[in-house]
């Protein structure tokens, strides 16, 4: 079975009726000469490796848990060592930002051409520091590695290959969660496992059962079935959701002590002390993203007979959880109009980045967008199939770098998954707004 690169969908942004929606449908406006996001070799099935010997040395089982066979590290000493990074490849295109991409350096599962999950994600810690969370295809299990972006890996857990994943959820502060998926019984089977990075054992949030059981993870607690935020101490309910208050909706993730989503009320927000509010609304809503500092999103205006937007902006305000405190301001057109209805601005140190395409040579050309928060001044990265490196999304912002999801070339004439990180002032001149 063979495996494509496929980039987050993007299209036109499309009127909702009658409220805002945080993912509008999804279309192409007849006429124009709109070019497909790129298309990457086929790259191979993931087949599970022989089963290790119990136990891994220095490894201890997750006992509390039911389904899957997890391992944690019993110390710090077993824990695997930092990320490293290395020059992206002298390719044309990915040569010309000053761009990393992470060491793929350890043996990857047999009949495998990924090193790594496709869906890694990353986070900010309290202390402003990012970090990783890593699903890692080895030979001998499936990896889970939380990991600081230049610093020490911070909690790790395991899984017998064939029979169970890991996949990072949307984390924050210094609390994470990993989804857990039970192959051997049914792919719907899921349950989900977290906690502090400053610990080692990983506590169970959510035993196997039907759906996704956790969605969020932050400084507050988790957020469990859209119910209520559960405690890290001992998953007793922190807080608990009235029907007559706004409900987390899509995309929930914490910032600080905010929960934030995304439903046909608009952007909504839930603190311990005000409850649940809608914090933002615009008939054509779509992509929020923050950082705790900056909420950045787009609004469409000026919807044709076909329900196209023919008016897209980039709109921000400094964060606050008070709908009254909203400071709107619009920084820019969003390139060509053209708007990724599920692809959400990831928001960091006065910038905000999502994939989007732009309109170069009479095609729209899919890459990564970068925008400066303070004037609205844009680097467009275009995404080439002739690179080394296809910019994927992006997983975070910082004051010098932009990290971002990939694929690479593998030296077999394919291409795997990978994580980049570009360094901003590489980028030359930008767009005004």
């Amino acid at each position: 079975m063979l495996k494509r690169f496929v980039p987050l969908v993007a299209g036109v942004l499309v009127a909702a009726s009658g409220a805002a929606s945080c993912v509008g449908k999804v279309v192409i406006s007849g006429g124009e000469d709109v070019a497909p996001p790129p298309a990457v070799p086929e790259a191979g099935r993931v087949e599970a490796g022989p089963l290790p010997d119990e136990p891994y040395e220095g490894w201890r089982v997750l006992d509390d848990y039911d389904g899957c066979t997890i391992h944690y590290p019993g110390s710090r000493a077993v824990l695997p060592p930092p990320i490293r990074w290395q020059p992206c490849g002298d390719h044309s295109e990915a040569a010309t930002p000053a761009c990393r991409a992470m060491v793929l350096d350890w043996e990857r599962r047999p009949l495998a051409r990924e090193w790594i999950h496709g869906a890694s994600t990353a986070f900010r810690r309290a202390d402003g520091t990012l970090a990783l969370m890593i699903g890692r295809l080895q030979d001998d299990a499936t990896y889970g590695v939380v990991a600081d972006v230049d610093g020490p890996v911070l909690a790790a857990a395991r899984t017998v290959p064939s029979q169970c994943g890991l996949a990072g959820g949307r984390s924050d502060g210094d609390h994470y969660f990993w989804t857990v998926s039970n192959f051997f019984v049914d792919s719907a089977l899921s349950g989900a496992i977290g906690g502090s990075v400053t610990e080692l054992r990983p506590k169970v949030l959510a035993r196997e059962g039907r759906g996704i059981p956790v969605h969020a993870a932050g400084r507050p607690g988790y957020l469990k079935d859209f119910s209520g935020i559960a405690s890290w101490a001992d998953g007793s309910a922190v807080a608990t959701f009235s029907p007559s208050e706004p409900r987390p909706g899509k995309g929930p993730r914490f910032a600080g002590d905010h929960l934030l989503w995304c439903n046909d009320d608009g952007f909504g927000v839930y603190t311990l002390a005000w409850g649940g509010r809608t914090l933002v609304f615009h008939d054509g809503m779509r992509s929020l993203g923050t950082d705790g500092t900056d909420l950045v999103w787009l609004e469409g205006s000026a919807a044709g007979p076909n329900g196209v937007f023919t008016n897209v902006r980039i709109v921000t305000s400094p964060f606050t959880a008070d709908p009254a405190q909203i400071q709107r301001r619009v920084l820019r057109t969003d390139l060509d109009g053209h708007a990724a209805a599920s692809n959400d601005f990831v928001v960091g140190c006065g910038y905000a980045s999502r994939m989007a395409y732009l309109k170069r040579d009479g095609a729209n050309v899919y890459g990564l967008l970068l925008v400066r928060v303070s004037d609205g001044y844009a680097w467009h990265l275009p995404t080439v199939p002739e690179s080394g490196f296809l910019w994927q999304s992006p997983l975070a912002v910082t004051c010098d770098e932009i990290f971002l999801r990939g694929q690479e070339l593998d030296g077999d004439g394919g291409f795997r998954s990978n994580i980049a990180r570009v360094r901003i002032d590489s980028l030359g001149a930008p767009m005004p707004p």
